[in-house]
């Protein structure tokens, strides 16, 4: 699926980069960038450890598409902003350092078994 939106320089240009969080209760537990249909697949292939319990623990995860970018480096950056600001626990640091992850972060909430950490 592509949106066409607006004329550029190179005539009509597509927004194929989307910016999404996944959700349970309110509580951003992911945030992700990539195609249109990314942000619905569930597969066990391409999602981490964390992102599976959480969703089998619930049943259910929101989508919430934050915005659609013309290429990939602005989908990232935006994504990588929200990172910073969600601490999402399905984004694990880039060392996956889960102590120092939860250490003192009353913003993280454990939704695997329904605690604050």
């Amino acid at each position: 699926m592509r949106i066409l939106v607006g004329p550029s320089k190179r005539g009509f240009y597509f927004l194929n980069h989307c910016v999404y969080t996944h959700s349970i209760d309110g509580i951003v537990f992911y945030v992700g960038h990539g195609t249109p249909t990314r942000p619905y697949s569930s597969g066990v292939t391409n999602r981490n450890k964390i992102w599976m319990d959480t969703v089998r623990k619930n049943n259910y995860f929101d989508v919430d598409i934050i915005g659609w970018y013309e290429s990939k480096a602005e989908a990232i950056l935006k994504e990588r902003e929200l990172i910073a600001l969600y601490k999402p626990a399905a984004n694990p640091p880039r060392k996956h350092n889960f102590r120092q992850y939860r250490n003192g972060d009353l913003s993280y909430r454990d939704l695997t078994t329904g605690t604050a950490a």
